[in-house]
């Protein structure tokens, strides 16, 4: 029972380490796109120029969800990214595309 346990808990640990290194990943990415002038608004929300209202509005939520300050307190890049998605959407509403 005890071993049952401890491999649940080394699979939540692995799981979780994998989610951190995927949101590093995803912020290495956002800094790389908030330093180029040219940043198309989808670019910034990963999607596809061809992405619906429905995709762009969901891929907006999940991302403020993982870069708001609650979630990364003291982390300024995440501040950054934060500013720099909600700006990628503000320009695609003026778009009429979100």
């Amino acid at each position: 029972m005890n071993e049952e346990v401890s491999q649940r808990e080394r699979k939540r640990e692995q799981q979780k380490r994998e989610a951190e290194e995927r949101q590093r990943e995803e912020m290495r990415r956002f800094t790389e796109l908030m330093r180029r002038q040219e940043a198309n608004p989808l670019d910034v929300l990963n999607l596809p120029g061809d992405a619906t209202p429905a995709q762009i509005k969901a891929r907006y939520r999940a991302l403020c969800k993982q870069l708001h300050p609650d979630s990364n307190a003291g982390n300024d890049a995440a501040s950054g990214l934060l500013r720099q998605v909600t700006k990628a959407m503000e320009q695609l509403r003026a778009q009429g595309k979100a």
